[in-house]
């Protein structure tokens, strides 16, 4: 069952969580909370910290944080860089198991890279979630277990983009593919990933076999 999904972004030196959190889900991060449910954020820019029983961690971009019911945590963006997070909370049976087979260790954090697949199906839970027809639930289910099989498949194969040239690639494609509607300035984009638009040009085509216009 898919209880909630959404995204924000909140900016360096706003108030979170925003005012407008999911009803039902605000919580105060001095005091932290426990869930009964499963949640899957992905934060896909900034950083923060995220707080558990075990202690304060931070969370870089590109990392995923698995919620898991039942345990006390708390997280929130960095004041200096915001940040902007996708979330998706689901529960049962079904998905313990899934869950229990996939992510068996007990961590809640995960650095899994920028992964523009893993933000589309997000904007697609998005999307069917606002239609409300019959068999969403169902779709939205499929959707979550494609999330957790892109994960657990990133995490078991040590795919973990580390290398700065993929990092920006991958930045660039999320950002070109978050204002596809748009006009955009290749030589802002690539002052924006703080890199040469000659070098950028030339790594993007390396990478991804096309120019980046």
């Amino acid at each position: 069952t898919i209880s909630t999904v959404g995204t924000q972004e909140i900016l360096p030196h706003d108030t979170y969580p925003a005012s407008d959190h999911p009803q039902g889900y605000a919580f105060d991060p001095a005091r932290g909370r426990v869930l009964r449910e499963y949640q899957l954020l992905y934060i896909t820019k900034g950083q923060g910290t995220f707080s558990n029983e075990m202690g304060t961690f931070t969370v870089p971009k590109g990392s995923i944080i698995l919620l898991r019911p039942g345990l006390w945590h708390s997280y929130h963006p960095s004041d200096e860089t915001g940040w902007k997070e996708y979330f998706i909370g689901f529960d049962g049976p079904a998905i313990e198991k899934v869950i229990e087979t996939f992510f068996p260790d007990g961590e809640q954090i995960y650095n899994i890279g920028l992964n523009r697949e893993l933000v589309d199906l997000y904007q697609q839970a998005l999307d069917v979630a606002a239609m409300d027809r019959p068999a969403t639930q169902q779709l939205l289910c499929g959707i979550v277990m494609h999330m957790l099989s892109i994960a657990n498949f990133t995490i078991r194969n040590e795919a973990i983009t580390t290398d700065r040239l993929d990092q920006v690639v991958e930045q660039a494609k999320m950002i070109m593919h978050e204002r596809v509607m748009q006009n955009i300035d290749l030589e802002a984009l690539a002052a924006q990933l703080n890199v040469s638009y000659s070098w950028f040009r030339k790594i993007f085509r390396d990478y991804t076999g096309f120019p980046p216009a």
